[in-house]
């Protein structure tokens, strides 16, 4: 009896501080840890998403996974309709690059060239554009689609073109109604101008002449 009355008297054992700590430290660790994993994918998405340039993921077989805002700020489509469409519908490629990068894509490599990319009017807009075969997992396989816009720089070959175009005609042509005719036809195809004709006036007649 007396034993009996000695073990229920006997203080109930507490846990060591230090065990305690210790189990706390290591539960703060790894929740330290989750979240210093996941900053990078944060910073990753918030680089994607505020990126001016066009980036898109596609699956195995072009179509579109995911699109960021500057996909639908250059080409005028919402991002939610271009979900599932295939990437040839809204990049137009020659039909020789387009068997190039089917290849390549189809060995895990990348293709870069030029192409243009379809506005939701109908417009053209010449881009240069790379396509990235990528990986997610063992038989899970895709695309990355990045793609810039290209308009400025073909403006200004063009408008170099139509120069070099006047300047041959005015060395090549000597009479000087037909050089003159002739750069008004050249003068229509630059950039930047909307019209129909170019016409001269006769101001003492008032009369119009092409």
């Amino acid at each position: 009896m007396e034993t009996r009355r000695s073990a229920a008297r006997r203080p109930a054992r507490r846990a060591r501080p230090g065990r305690a700590a210790g189990a706390a430290r290591g539960r703060a660790g790894r929740a330290g840890a989750a979240a210093k994993a996941a900053r990078p994918e944060a910073l990753f998405r918030e680089l994607v998403e505020s990126s001016p340039e066009l980036l898109l993921a596609a699956d195995a077989r072009g179509c579109i996974l995911h699109a960021n805002p500057a996909v639908q700020a250059a080409l005028g489509v919402p991002v939610e309709a271009l979900l599932g469409r295939p990437y040839m519908e809204i990049f137009s490629l020659p039909a020789a690059g387009l068997r190039q990068a089917g290849a390549r894509i189809a060995w895990g490599g990348s293709w870069r060239g030029e192409a243009i990319a379809l506005r939701g009017d109908g417009s053209p807009l010449p881009v240069a554009l790379t396509l990235n075969a990528r990986r997610d997992g063992p038989g899970e396989r895709g695309m990355l689609i990045s793609a810039r816009s290209i308009a400025g720089r073909k403006h200004i070959e063009e408008a170099l073109r139509v120069h070099r175009d006047l300047g041959l005609i005015l060395g090549t042509t000597h009479d000087l109604r037909e050089a003159f005719e002739r750069l008004l036809d050249t003068a229509l195809l630059m950039p930047g101008i909307d019209c129909g004709g170019i016409y001269l006036v006769d101001r003492p007649s008032g009369a119009l002449r092409l």
